[in-house]
């Protein structure tokens, strides 16, 4: 075993590794100790002179011991209080990942009643054979299952039947950065709902491992990481991107400390430098941008920058504050300068401030409103382009990682931009419009009710001397102007094609 001098990025991986992944409380009781206090954001246990009490509302947890107060800090802190060898304290930290959630699984296991399995029970996860779904509902094709990122990454999951039979689903498998299997999430297409009356999503969470990630192949040579909201959504962009080298990392759906504390591990492992860039490849909607923001203010709590981020979301606005402290006063005037430059060059390029910042004595203040983010239409500087701007700017100035967004340009996410791409194809021919050729044409317009970012696709009803109607749905028809659709296009270059749009209502993920 090499010393911690010789290997000191290591045993941090280690010991950060350590403090995320054991259950403490479970540890405590496996050691004897014994719950005596429990409220909504603590734990207290007690064994001999040891009165524990664990921070549960900390991630990790933190405790502290009310009768030595030099007895406190993170679990491994716990760990090496209690054993003078730093080496033997990390052995048993490792032992422990594993050890303290089997309390934890026998109480889950009890807790069901008569004939009610947990979910891990029901499912039989085996290679991938079955690829329908994948292909017929998400777009994703053999070679990009095939590929040396993903080859592996995707199994099916039996249903378990009580006639014997099996319906096969797909699972996403969640990785810990050792290579171990520690979760799945289970998906299959829509299904009804007899008690809802409604159309439901399957998906299924095997365990309570939720903090976990799906990544495609570690062992691959990369020249950047890609950070995405679905395993989908990962696989989508490399098929839409065959050449491009990442290493790819999804979040579910979900951004959290338990699961950036596992991305950082995993980043730790991928680029122990910290040299590759990090794309964020978020949906292009209001949880996107925010997944963005808090990205960034965790990266910038990792590198222990000046100043310290703070971020807030309330309904169509997100404060992203810089907290300066004292004796900062030349760098608040220098990041104030700057940002106030970036944004007024900007803003008088579209006319009006989806951003403002405010100055205070000690503090930035980045006030975002995602309504006028929405308000900002596909053209030159769209809601894209000037986040991507914004982005740049900020972490320019903030970071000393390079950051850089990519969003699906006219759709949610990468995987429905995917999806249309296989079953849409593009006219720049204006001829079947301007010739009152209607059959299954579908069209990208500006300005129309319930559309994001200022456009939607409508079909047309019907050409005439001088409008165009189209469908909005609703048995509801609009009349827009011919001169201004047409102009529209032909900035834009794009009509689009296609037989039918049923298969679009099914390719939303998650």
């Amino acid at each position: 075993m090499k010393s911690y001098a010789a290997n000191r990025t290591h045993y941090k991986m280690l010991i950060s590794k350590i403090n995320a992944e054991v259950n403490f409380g479970n540890f405590l009781l496996q050691q004897g100790y014994e719950l005596i206090n429990k409220s909504a954001g603590s734990k207290e246990f007690r064994k001999d002179s040891d009165r524990i009490v664990l921070n549960t509302k900390r991630t990790p947890n933190s405790y502290f011991n009310r009768n030595n107060s030099e007895d406190k800090g993170r679990f491994f802190g716990f760990l090496s209080y209690r054993n003078t060898s730093f080496y033997e304290a990390i052995k048993i930290g490792l032992e422990a990942i594993n050890n303290s959630h089997l309390i934890a699984e026998s109480i889950v296991k009890k807790s069901h009643g008569k004939g009610i399995k947990p979910w891990s029970n029901k499912f039989e996860i085996e290679p991938l054979t079955k690829t329908e779904y994948l292909e017929k509902f998400r777009g994703i094709g053999l070679r990009t299952l095939q590929c040396e990122s993903f080859e592996n990454r995707c199994f099916n999951a039996h249903y378990i039947n009580g006639n014997g039979s099996k319906i096969a689903n797909i699972a996403l498998p969640k990785y810990s950065i050792d290579g171990s299997i520690k979760n799945y999430t289970v998906y299959n297409k829509p299904y009804w709902c007899k008690r809802s009356n409604s159309v439901k999503k399957f998906r299924r969470v095997i365990n309570s491992n939720y903090e976990y990630l799906f990544t495609s192949n570690p062992n691959c040579s990369v020249n950047g990481i890609a950070c995405f909201e679905s395993g989908f959504d990962a696989m989508a962009f490399h098929e839409i991107h065959p050449r491009t080298n990442l290493f790819y990392i999804s979040f579910s759906g979900q951004l959290d400390e338990k699961k950036l504390e596992q991305f950082f591990l995993w980043r730790q492992k991928i680029d122990p430098e910290k040299n590759l860039p990090i794309t964020l490849a978020f949906d292009l909607d209001k949880a996107g941008f925010y997944f963005d923001l808090y990205f960034i203010k965790a990266l910038m709590e990792r590198e222990r920058s000046n100043p310290m981020p703070k971020l807030e979301r309330k309904d169509l606005e997100f404060k992203f504050s810089l907290d300066y402290g004292s004796n900062k006063n030349e760098l608040i005037e220098v990041h104030h300068k700057r940002f106030e430059n970036k944004l007024a060059k900007l803003h008088g390029q579209i006319g009006f401030s989806p951003i403002t910042l405010v100055r205070f004595k000690k503090q930035l203040v980045l006030a975002i409103s995602v309504e006028a983010l929405y308000a900002l239409k596909n053209g030159a500087i769209g809601a894209l382009e000037y986040w991507k701007t914004f982005i740049a700017c900020i972490t320019h100035e903030l970071l000393n990682s390079k950051i850089f967004i990519r969003k699906a340009e006219l759709h949610k996410d990468w995987n429905q931009a995917l999806i249309w791409s296989k079953n849409y194809s593009a006219i720049k021919d204006l001829r079947p419009i301007e010739n009152k050729v209607l059959e299954n044409i579908w069209a990208l317009v500006p300005g129309l009710p319930n559309s994001r970012f200022g456009q939607s696709f409508h079909k047309v009803i019907q050409v005439r001397k001088n409008d165009i109607l189209l469908d909005i749905g609703d048995q509801d028809y609009l009349k827009i102007s011919k001169d201004k659709v047409l102009k529209f296009y032909r900035e834009q270059g794009i009509v689009q094609n296609s037989k039918t749009l049923r298969f679009r209502n099914h390719a939303r993920k998650k």
